[in-house]
């Protein structure tokens, strides 16, 4: 069985982290796994009342900051960590949300099957289950002048990224309804291990390589557009992100940030998206 360091941001929502860590205890090998909790926005104990089963792990680390860094913020925070007080990293690091249910027995058997030093990031089938839909591939190719042009139209303001919004939600809808109804069809990235451009960010699998070659979580991003930064690393670093259909997770969508489209979740989309051109799609201003 191989290693594997999994580093997962829980913010004041710890009965999601203990069920999360209840079920990777059912998993196959389980007891390879190393853990780090990042408790963003906390400054206090283990997860308050709620009871973390710890007991069948190696390693487990729970890492407090007493404010909220952000998704790869929290996650930098723990890597930079493990890196300083435990040395080398393993062959693959997985980096998630706290909603994230794996059922797969065999996920870890599955995942040591393949080479982590010819990839830099594996995006798994990932299935909402507010929708029912697959996640992934977030994007099979880079995004154009044109797809650049959309969304700076649609961040020009709050009631623009509204509309936006539900536009988003019922076109999820219609294509829940047509899975429902008709035959369905195979996966959009064609066959396994098919080159894609962005992974989803709810759940993502590095590579030791990834690290080993420069690759880093930019924390410029709180929690929006850090699977296009992933996406221009890779490409930086000459790894591929592959889409594995074979590994596979099931997502509990908005369980941090709420259902609702704040004006709060709007200027985080917006600050991230000028961080992202500035930083990586410069070149297609």
């Amino acid at each position: 069985m191989c290693r594997v360091l999994i580093i997962l941001v829980d913010h004041q929502s710890a009965e999601l982290t203990a069920r999360m860590t209840e079920n990777l205890m059912r998993i196959k090998g389980h007891a390879d796994l190393s853990l780090i909790i990042v408790r963003n926005g906390s400054s206090s104990g283990v997860a308050g009342s709620i009871h973390l089963p710890f007991e069948s792990f190696a390693n487990v680390w729970i890492r407090e900051s007493a404010v909220n860094r952000g998704y790869f913020g929290g996650v930098r925070q723990g890597l930079e960590w493990f890196q300083e007080t435990q040395g080398d990293l393993p062959p693959w690091i997985i980096v998630c949300n706290n909603d994230i249910q794996i059922e797969q027995a065999d996920f870890f058997e599955r995942l040591s099957q393949l080479d982590p030093n010819c990839i830099g990031v594996i995006a798994p089938k990932i299935i909402s289950c507010l929708t029912r839909l697959n996640q992934n591939p977030f994007m099979v190719r880079r995004p154009g002048r044109w797809r650049i042009g959309e969304l700076r139209f649609w961040l020009k303001s709050y009631y623009l990224a509204f509309v936006h919004e539900k536009m988003s939600e019922w076109k999820k809808t219609g294509v829940r309804l047509k899975q429902r109804f008709l035959p369905s069809t195979p996966d959009r990235a064609g066959p396994q291990l098919a080159t894609i451009y962005a992974p989803h960010g709810s759940f993502l699998i590095f590579s030791k390589q990834f690290f080993t070659r420069g690759g880093f979580l930019d924390d410029g991003f709180f929690l929006y557009h850090e699977e296009i930064a992933v996406a221009e690393t890779c490409r930086q670093v000459g790894l591929p992100i592959v889409y594995y259909p074979e590994l596979c997770v099931h997502h509990e969508e908005h369980s941090s940030t709420g259902r609702r489209f704040t004006r709060s979740i709007y200027e985080r989309q917006r600050q991230s998206f000028q961080h992202l051109m500035s930083k990586y799609l410069a070149d297609l201003i």
